[in-house]
């Protein structure tokens, strides 16, 4: 499995690969967003989903303020690739070895009150978008009743080994990106001296 990484004047991880790509290459890739779901600029805000309220309030105050929509601002100036030349690298590990490392983290996290967390989140009646996140959706699920704290975790894990494999997935397809293996590489300083290595 691999993650993504990528050296300019600085260093960007791998959420950040979609705009990445739109810095790096002018052009964005086929994505779902709110931003791609607003109609044009006369009713750019209403045209969001009303279940994502957030981005039409967002959307509404640039309409308001700059007297533009969002999708203009898109298309005029995060389209516009960034004046450097990107080196993109790839962080390969083994897969059964990356999920064992999944499964680690997970346990640690719910030993670190994960569960806690999430319990203080739905005190606060957030909005859908919050629990969508791996990891508040399952435990929330749990702290409903709805399934044990065994299946959570499981689903947890699940889900975020399926989400690792997606990434797997984006970046495969990305041209120009050089691999390095670090299977039973575990400390970010030989990751690091092996990245530098694979720039010489």
């Amino acid at each position: 499995m691999r993650a993504f990484v990528a050296i300019a004047a600085l260093l960007v991880l791998a959420g950040a690969g979609a705009a990445l790509w739109i810095r790096a290459e002018g052009e964005a890739p086929s994505l779902e967003t709110p931003e791609s779901m607003l109609i044009g600029r006369a009713g750019g805000a209403l045209a969001i989903s009303l279940a994502d309220a957030r981005s039409g309030l967002r959307s509404l105050s640039v309409e308001l303020v700059d007297g533009d929509s969002v999708r203009s601002l898109l298309q005029e100036e995060y389209t516009k690739p960034l004046p450097y030349e990107f080196i993109k690298i790839g962080l390969t590990r083994e897969r059964k070895e990356l999920y064992g490392i999944i499964d680690e983290r997970v346990d640690a996290m719910v030993k670190a009150c994960l569960i806690e967390e999430v319990e203080r989140i739905l005190g606060m009646n957030p909005g859908r978008t919050p629990l969508q996140a791996i990891g508040y959706k399952e435990f929330a699920s749990y702290i409903h009743g709805e399934i044990n704290l065994e299946e959570a975790v499981r689903l947890v894990k699940r889900n975020t080994r399926r989400y690792a494999k997606r990434q797997f997935t984006w970046f495969s397809k990305e041209q120009g990106i050089v691999w390095i293996d670090v299977t039973g590489v575990h400390a970010s300083e030989e990751i690091f001296r092996l990245l530098l290595k694979a720039l010489e």
